[in-house]
């Protein structure tokens, strides 16, 4: 399947700004799955420093500073990517969730590393009893995994309220739990610490998703989502 996605990001400040300093991580990422034929970054007003450079866990990273005066920010990418996944894995068809947790316990395998570091706490996401209780209930003896996480997001989804004055991207996670509310970052990041708390890997992705709207219904094209 061949994409074609248009990214814009405006900023209006209420007064006028004489510095400011980004990170974008708007660049598709190249995997398995997923080639990335086309990629550009326009940027307005022209920052004063540019560069680029690869983080960690193989983002793709654009620093950049406007040294001038301004009071708007209008930040535009536009990507041609194809994505070739595989079939869908039928959630009942997934292993036994202990089983697939076993993998993570001490001595790890080395064909496993990659994904065994996000079984640890991070900044924004740290494993609780409190957690493990609530995510038990998704994750019954013997459940297949993909089936515990499938009803993992949706206990979230029905437990807590989408709400965007509730957060901000630095409100920690036990607020969020206190609340019952925040965005969807949020529920990312509650879902992550909920895996966590049950020793199970989990790690925050976002991405586009291309909908399918009702007959007669425009398609929904402001999307760009978080999740685990």
């Amino acid at each position: 399947m061949n994409y074609r996605i248009t990214h814009r990001t405006l900023y209006d400040y209420a007064a006028p700004v004489t510095v400011s300093h980004h990170v974008a991580r708007l660049e598709p990422r190249a995997t398995a799955t997923q080639t990335r034929h086309e990629y550009a970054l326009e940027i307005s007003p022209a920052p004063a420093l540019r560069k680029a450079r690869r983080d960690y866990f193989g983002n793709e990273l654009c620093f950049f500073s406007i040294q001038e005066v301004h009071q708007r920010l209008e930040i535009v990418t536009t990507s041609r990517v194809s994505v070739n996944a595989g079939p869908p894995v039928a959630p009942e068809d997934s292993p036994a969730w202990e089983k697939a947790g076993r993998l993570f316990r001490d001595p790890v395998s080395p064909a496993v590393v990659e994904p065994y570091e996000f079984i640890f706490d991070s900044p924004q996401v740290r494993a609780s009893l409190e957690l493990a209780d609530y995510a038990r209930e998704s994750f019954p003896p013997d459940a297949p995994m993909l089936a515990g996480v499938r009803d993992l997001t949706r206990r979230i989804f029905q437990d807590f309220k989408f709400d965007p004055k509730a957060t901000t991207v630095a409100t920690p996670l036990e607020e969020v739990w206190e609340k019952r509310r925040g965005v969807c970052q949020d529920f990312a990041h509650l879902g992550i610490a909920c895996l966590r708390s049950l020793k199970i890997p989990a790690r925050y992705v976002s991405g586009y998703l291309r909908t399918r709207p009702p007959e007669g219904r425009p398609r929904l094209s402001r999307l760009r989502l978080g999740g685990f």
